[in-house]
């Protein structure tokens, strides 16, 4: 949790759920999921998303935080590989 907190996630994550439609899960994956320190931070949404104002959303996020940010929206299947660990990674948000 403190690596989160040091590397601007819990903004990134609050700045979502709270602005951005109505998502159902945020992952983190790639490096960070691994555990290695990077300038990109991978995130995976689910759920019904403003697209445009996410896009708008990131490159304020990336200023504040001086990390790329590289998003991809998913569909529930993929959230099911996710939970069953197809690929490192750490459930950062949840509706539910």
């Amino acid at each position: 949790m403190v690596l989160i907190k040091y590397i601007g996630i819990d903004k990134i994550i609050n700045n979502i759920v709270q602005r951005l439609g109505n998502p159902e899960n945020v992952w983190l994956v790639g490096d960070f999921a691994r555990g290695i320190n990077s300038n990109i931070i991978s995130l995976k949404i689910s759920g019904n998303i403003d697209k445009l104002y996410l896009d708008e959303l990131i490159n304020k996020i990336e200023s504040s935080i001086s990390r790329k940010i590289n998003i991809k929206l998913i569909d529930t299947s993929e959230d099911i590989l996710l939970e069953n660990k197809s690929e490192p990674s750490l459930l950062l948000w949840s509706k539910e």
